[in-house]
């Protein structure tokens, strides 16, 4: 999806030359984000910080560090060879871990004076790793009665870490608008192009892929002067995430 990183730098090309118009909102920044996730009924958690530095009137370099935790558990049958009467069976514990860094351009233009249109264009640098930790090898065997033999996933030297890394790019574009003074909405749509599905990775690729779309929107509400309190939601893919947030304007 090329155009999509395309269009992003046409956008932001386009704010500066069609409209020199200052925007709505300041665009230097520090923010601090939870996220709480939900991915197909397991749960997990992260974090990410940010920094936007606005230069001229419509442009801004960013920056973001973001780091994301999760539990999965798979179960397999009939896995291995009933070639000697036996049907074994996995029951295995994941933890995945997903690391990201970009660091882009970004510009503002003002659609009136309540709200601002925003695009931004990142270069990113990601990390998948996939831990299985525990589990149970479960045999059945078929040819008599005798109860499963259960043994540990470890012992079956199943237990390994594995990590895969890649870099592309990311591309978004949204909106930001005044419900009043104090309280402010936003929405955007990012889409994330890299490649972390070259190895066989599994359930970590269909879990936390990096290759998708992301499509958040929230709130955000002065406290004082410069410091903002922010919830959010956001959706990507088959993952979906309650953030809490912190900004400071410099």
């Amino acid at each position: 999806m090329r155009n999509s990183f395309v269009a992003a730098i046409g956008v932001l090309a386009t704010s500066g030359s069609a409209m020199a118009a200052e925007p709505n909102f300041d665009y230097t920044y520090l923010q601090g984000e939870y996220h709480a996730h939900d991915f197909d009924g397991e749960n997990g958690n992260g974090y990410q910080l940010e920094g936007h530095f606005s230069f001229g009137e419509n442009f801004f370099i960013v920056a973001t560090a973001t780091e994301a935790e999760t539990d999965v558990n798979e179960f397999v049958s009939n896995w291995g060879d009933t070639t000697f009467g036996t049907n074994i069976e996995l029951d295995l514990d994941y933890e995945l871990n997903r690391k990201d860094f970009a660091v882009g351009i970004g510009g503002a233009l003002p659609l009136g004076s309540r709200l601002d249109l925003i695009a931004q264009a990142m270069y990113v640098e990601s990390e998948l790793t996939q831990s299985l930790v525990g589990g149970r090898v479960i045999i059945n065997y078929l040819w008599n009665d005798d109860p499963p033999l259960i043994q540990s996933a470890c012992t079956w030297d199943l237990c390994e870490t594995t990590s895969i890394d890649d870099q592309g790019f990311a591309t978004s574009i949204g909106l930001r608008g005044k419900a009043s003074e104090r309280i402010e909405l936003y929405g955007n749509l990012t889409y994330y192009n890299v490649n972390l599905d070259n190895i066989n990775l599994e359930p970590a690729v269909a879990a936390m892929n990096a290759d998708n779309m992301t499509f958040e929107v929230g709130t955000r509400v002065m406290v004082i002067e410069n410091l903002l309190l922010s919830l959010g939601y956001a959706k990507q893919e088959e993952i979906e995430s309650l953030r809490l947030g912190v900004r400071f304007a410099l």
